[in-house]
């Protein structure tokens, strides 16, 4: 089954064992050398182009939206997973699944009040789309 409806994430680990160097081995390397390594660091352990910001914003955003719309939580994002019970937001039942949006939105808050306030404040627009 697709992770999106069963909580499930598998992931492969591959274990990226780097050559221990110093900063003087690293000055010394070729280029070509140099360019192998760090294109193998990028596949190993590649950087994702998104903020924590921007995540729990547009997270919290569309669970409001779609608790506001009424969608059946089947039907609703799985992007989500509780690290507390490993399910996605769309494979929880409706108190796991208030609980979840209530902890997320909370964390948002604490760590993002701007953008909490943007997305909860009656004075704001209720499609809150401040997040970078």
């Amino acid at each position: 089954m697709a992770p999106q409806i069963t909580g499930e994430i598998k992931m492969t680990v591959k274990k990226f064992e780097p050559i221990p160097s110093t900063r003087e081995e690293w000055l010394a390397m070729d280029k070509q050398t140099l360019e192998d390594g760090l294109a193998r660091l990028d596949e190993e352990y590649p950087l994702v182009l998104h903020t924590d910001a921007g995540r729990s914003f547009s997270t919290v955003r569309r669970m409001k939206a779609e608790k506001r719309m009424g969608i059946p939580i089947y039907l609703r994002t799985g992007f989500a997973i509780s690290v507390k019970t490993g399910k996605a937001a769309n494979a929880m039942n409706e108190d796991e699944w208030e609980e979840f949006y209530n902890a997320i939105s909370e964390r948002l808050n604490c760590d993002y009040p701007d953008l909490y306030q943007s997305l909860f404040s009656p004075n704001e627009s209720s499609k809150g789309k401040k997040a970078d």
